[in-house]
């Protein structure tokens, strides 16, 4: 009897930093049985030039942000979008993450993970009908966005917390919506104080 492609979910990010609501999307990726792996792919390089801490610090603070999800041994941090920089020179679009994976994951069954603040702005992404074709696009709903959570079926579940708000509340010394462990990292290492 032949067995089914892999199913991988793709939870991709700049995770500048990476918070709670992120941990909360990975328990709940990590609870669906239709995924038998979840893919955390940081962003390398920022498609629209925003400043992001380096990519090693990233990753590390994903490591540290799985601690506090417990077992996960359906998740794993994936460098792709880093080679991917380091092979063309130039930041990598959604379209050109997917098709790298595909060319190198040629059997596997792609379900990209966004959330439904996205949906009113999916038709301006680059190559948008390209991407459909490689990836079932999966909408998680998001707190504040009303119209566009109708649309889907699920009720609103990601919390209202955003990296560019805990950038800001760093610089006031606030450390509301990081883990513990990403936090103490965060201000042992004095990190985001300038942004």
């Amino acid at each position: 009897m032949p067995s089914h492609p892999k199913h991988i979910a793709i939870f991709g990010g700049s995770f500048n930093p990476p918070h709670r609501g992120h941990l909360q999307v990975l328990k709940y990726l990590q609870k669906q049985k239709a995924f038998d792996e979840i893919w955390v792919i940081p962003t390398a390089v920022h498609a629209f030039g925003k400043p992001l801490l380096p990519f090693a610090t990233r990753k590390h603070l994903l490591t540290l942000l799985l601690k506090d999800l417990g077992p996960h041994e359906k998740i794993s941090i994936k460098s792709f979008e880093q080679t991917l920089y380091r092979e063309t020179k130039k930041p990598s679009r959604t379209m050109d993450t997917l098709r790298w994976i595909k060319t190198r994951f040629p059997q596997v069954k792609l379900t990209l993970i966004l959330g439904s603040d996205l949906l009113s702005e999916i038709h301006r992404w680059k190559n948008i009908a390209g991407i459909r074709r490689l990836a079932t696009l999966f909408f998680l709903p998001r707190k504040g966005f009303a119209a566009e959570n109708r649309k889907l079926k699920q009720r609103p579940f990601l919390p209202e917390i955003y990296s560019s708000k805990i950038r800001q509340n760093l610089k006031d010394s606030k450390l509301s919506g990081l883990t513990p462990e990403v936090a103490r990292f965060i201000v042992a290492k004095k990190l985001y104080l300038k942004f």
